[in-house]
């Protein structure tokens, strides 16, 4: 944390001034260095409680295509309060890939206490699949002070390295004017919701009916859902070890006639 102080000329030939001694001028500066240690931060590095990644498959409904990306979000901790956390960095060092987030990047969320901060949708620019191996996370304050963790995707976690998935092992969404109904083969799902900018809004864990197949119909999703404009739609595939997303699905506005 860094304190300015605009240093002002005095004109000591004044009568004001007469009378300053070096003792005088000791104490001032002592006064002064106590001010500043008091407004200064602890320097104590942030701390890096907990840390959880997913790799996902994201199907992309408008463009037909998919690719991978990854989720990622800590746990911090820091004595001078989340406001001093400056920036969170990804890094896979064999490849030499780096992705750099600030406060106006990563999302805070509050669970049971804790404070995580995290970013979804990390990709590699405009590939299909990202690299597996070893993942460098590091945190840093305004101060400089940093702490740092490290991740593996396994190979065995295929994603798309054989290729496209079948688009029936994604949740789906088919929206009406009557309402909106979800698919899966998995009887929850993860529901992202964004505003008409493509901001995100919340999301919301909802659990379907069905046996091989579920779904869960939604009647005043305007009413539930206020300012949602678009839905991403996302389930874990537990025999894979990543999960599968797929939208942006749009929700129009419903008229009163609707």
């Amino acid at each position: 944390m860094e304190k300015r102080f605009k240093l002002c000329k005095l004109n000591c030939r004044g009568p004001q001034y007469r009378g300053l001694t070096m003792r005088t001028l000791l104490l001032a500066a002592l006064v002064l260095a106590a001010l500043l240690s008091a407004g200064s931060c602890s320097g104590q590095p942030p701390e890096l409680a907990q840390l959880f990644w997913q790799l996902n498959v994201v199907y992309d409904t408008r463009a037909s295509s998919q690719y991978e990306e990854l989720t990622l979000f800590v746990h911090a901790e820091d004595a001078d309060g989340l406001q001093d956390i400056d920036q969170l960095e990804l890094l896979h060092t064999q490849q030499e890939l780096l992705w750099s987030f600030d406060s106006s990047q990563w999302r805070t969320v509050e669970r049971e206490g804790e404070s995580w901060i995290g970013v979804n949708g990390i990709r590699k620019s405009a590939a299909r699949t990202l690299p597996r191996g070893e993942y460098r996370v590091k945190l840093s304050d305004k101060a400089g002070e940093a702490a740092e963790t490290t991740f593996i995707v396994s190979r065995d976690i295929k994603g798309l390295q054989k290729g496209r998935l079948a688009s029936g092992r994604f949740p789906a969404a088919e929206v009406e004017p009557q309402g909106l109904t979800l698919s899966s083969s998995a009887p929850e799902l993860l529901l992202s919701l964004y505003d008409g900018e493509g901001g995100f809004i919340r999301s919301e864990l909802v659990e379907l009916s069905g046996s091989a197949e579920y779904t869960l119909t939604i009647d005043n999703w305007t009413g539930r859902w206020p300012g949602a404009r678009r839905l991403r739609l996302q389930r874990y595939d537990a025999a894979g070890g990543f999960g599968l997303v797929s939208g942006p699905y749009d929700l129009p506005e419903l008229t009163a006639e609707q």
